[in-house]
């Protein structure tokens, strides 16, 4: 029995042990790889990509110019390489190029303009438990790049300078285009396929074709600038279309065509003038000629006969003997493409002559317009020598009046008042005064204006103020006329209504007249009255008053029948006493031609605009642009008035450029 039943346990065991020695299977997979696609195709590679199946791994056999045709066998592991060729041959030409769980690879030693097929065959376990899904794969084929069969046609150049060119065409059915460029003579060399070539649109710093021939474009648009050229000089292009991208393949012959580069600007700057005339400035304007660029030579006293040399870059500085000398006395104070300038550092009462040189090109690329150019002489601020005269007061009021003269011969004049007492202090010749600005001793300015009369405020009530009137030239450095016109006039006793709020606005063809009181004791009535010239003035329309109130009323009335041009408006302000008293007078320009006017000029801290803009136009906006051309500030017009802070900006000479109702529009003010 003991025997038996050790046998019986040897017989056991060796059975278990002859189990454990046969290997365990895994399950074929049962959904096939979809979705196949290429993500790049290039001369010598593709990068592939599919949706797995619910195999853990997949192997995929690749082959040259016709369907795959093997199929792999359970049990079997194949050695692959994304190197086509390399990896394991399992038939004629069929190469195993992948084995992994990943849904994408790069496939690389293509040959180019070459289809290959696919097939990708989902699997379970490895060696010889390898279970492969053959019943079902995913077939596909994609071909490396090819050459393309339509070049590059129609070019055209545009922008010639002496340096530069641009250059237009119409593509070819190529992804992409090479362009070659060779300076004098025709290109005589053609790119290598699956060579990808460094370009530099700046002539002779990109790959050379052979000898001379420069590569200086690589892309998909159908336009570009290539620069460094030299003057008169005929360039020569060949335009290459091609596929792929690391390796390329290029369509030849090129497309020719050739463009001789500009010897010289042709055509001046003109038009120009004086825009502000200063005690130590000088603004000018002009139209450009068509040079990329233009520099300013001054010189005081006498005209010169000096020019700029070509090769050579100047120095410039819009500080009159701060920049580079051309000849004695001669400085270049401007080198920029824009069309205005100020020059500043000049001497008062002096005459300046400027001429304008047109240019191209940088270094010693640079190449002037001399034989013709822009040219202009003027004389800073002179002293005025014919001061006001005739001096009356109107509209006076407990608070208020106005000032009403004989222009003298300055392009404006300033008023000085002082209350009580003389006027005994002069203004200093450069220094600009704004209202406000306190002389000394009482001495107030109170106005500082162009036209022939002067609106005073914030004064007392039966008070004596004496006036006296400066002509003077300039705007920062005023030159002024003294001994000054003198005037005196006594206010009114106070009337009880405070007018918070008074303006006229150009708007749809009408004016709106609105006003608002702070204050009202015994008010009766407004008369609205209008003038031609500031001077005479008649009724247009009556308003009652509200009577008695110690809050805000505001009050409003149109004008639809307002004068042509600069027209002027008040307030006649009666209470029920019959007493009067008159507001400030505002101005209005009402012009088909004006979208919008500036309220005041020069000035400090806001700029005050009023527009005429429907809120029709696709976009009403507004920019200021100082002397160098540069946009500094913008923002969106509104219609009625705008204020604009302008106190960050430096004093100078600005221009407010306007898109209002689709109309642009252009006003120089004067910042202080």
């Amino acid at each position: 029995m003991t025997f038996a039943k050790t046998s019986y346990m040897k017989i056991f065991y060796a059975t278990i042990f002859v189990l454990l020695s046969f290997p365990s299977f895994a399950t074929a997979p049962t959904t096939p790889a979809s979705n196949f696609h290429v993500n790049s195709i290039d001369g010598g590679f593709f990068n592939l990509g599919w949706t797995a199946g619910n195999g853990t791994r997949r192997v995929i056999i690749c082959k040259a110019g016709g369907p795959v045709t093997f199929t792999p066998q359970n049990g079997v592991d194949y050695a692959d390489n994304s190197i086509f060729g390399s990896g394991q041959q399992v038939a004629t030409g069929e190469y195993v190029i992948y084995d992994n769980a990943f849904t994408s690879f790069f496939l690389t030693g293509l040959t180019p303009a070459t289809q290959y097929f696919f097939a990708i065959f989902e699997y379970n376990g490895t060696g010889a438990a390898t279970e492969y899904l053959t019943s079902s794969f995913l077939t596909a084929n994609a071909t490396t790049s090819t050459a393309p069969t339509v070049q590059t046609s129609n070019a055209t150049f545009t922008n010639i300078t002496t340096n530069s060119v641009v250059v237009n065409w119409t593509s070819g059915n190529g992804s992409r285009r090479l362009i070659v460029v060779r300076e004098g003579a025709a290109v005589n060399a053609e790119p290598v396929n699956s060579h990808q070539y460094t370009v530099n649109s700046v002539f002779g710093n990109g790959e050379q074709m052979g000898t001379g021939n420069y590569t200086v474009y690589n892309s998909t648009s159908v336009a570009t600038s290539i620069t460094n050229l030299r003057p008169g000089t005929e360039y020569h292009f060949a335009f290459f279309e091609f596929n792929g991208v690391n390796q390329p393949q290029y369509k030849t012959p090129a497309y020719t065509a050739s463009v001789i580069t500009r010897s010289i600007p042709t055509v001046p700057s003109s038009n120009v003038i004086i825009t502000k005339t200063d005690g130590k400035e000088l603004g000018i304007a002009w139209t450009n000629g068509n040079g990329q660029r233009r520099i300013i030579v001054a010189k005081q006293g006498s005209s010169f006969t000096s020019v700029p040399a070509n090769g050579t870059d100047y120095n410039a500085n819009s500080v009159f003997g701060s920049g580079q000398q051309l000849g004695t006395g001669e400085y270049v104070v401007y080198d920029d493409n824009f069309n205005a300038a100020t020059i500043r550092g000049l001497n008062p009462a002096t005459e300046y002559f400027f001429k304008i040189f047109e240019y191209d090109g940088t270094g010693t690329n640079t190449i002037y317009l001399t034989s013709s150019f822009g040219s202009i002489n003027a004389s800073t601020a002179v002293t005025p020598t014919v001061q006001a005269t005739n001096i009356s007061a109107s509209n006076v009021t407990s608070s208020t009046l106005n000032l009403l003269f004989t222009t003298g011969n300055g392009r404006a004049r300033i008023v000085v008042g002082r209350k009580n007492a003389p006027v005994n202090v002069t203004p200093t010749d450069l220094m600009a005064y704004q209202p406000g600005a306190d002389l000394g001793n009482g001495n107030i300015v109170y106005n500082n204006t162009s036209e022939p009369f002067a609106g005073i405020q914030n004064l007392q009530p039966s008070s004596t103020y004496h006036f006296a009137v400066f002509e003077f030239n300039g705007f920062n450095q005023p030159l002024y006329l003294s001994p000054a016109a003198v005037f005196n006039v006594t206010t009114a006793f106070a009337l009880p209504v405070k007018l918070s709020k008074w303006e006229a606005i150009p708007l749809e063809g009408k004016i709106k007249l609105q006003w608002t009181t702070s204050t009202e004791i015994n008010a009766g009535y407004f008369i609205v009255e209008r003038s031609n010239d500031g001077t005479h003035f008649s009724s247009i329309a009556t308003v009652q008053a509200n009577g008695n109130s110690q809050s805000e009323i505001s009050y409003s009335k149109d004008d639809l029948s307002p004068l042509s041009g600069k027209s002027y408006y008040r307030l006649k302000m009666v209470d029920i006493d019959g007493r009067s008293e008159y507001s400030p007078v505002r101005s209005v320009l009402s012009s088909a031609k004006q979208s919008a006017i500036l309220m005041r000029n020069p000035v400090s801290d806001k700029l005050e605009l009023v527009t005429s803009t429907t809120g029709n136009g696709n976009r009403n906006e507004w920019q200021i642009i100082n002397s160098r051309g540069q946009i500094i500030k913008k923002g969106i017009v509104s219609a009625g008035r705008n204020e604009i802070n302008v106190s960050a900006l430096p004093a100078g000479s600005y221009w407010l450029r306007l898109n209002v109702d689709n109309q642009l529009q252009s006003l120089a003010f004067l910042k202080q």
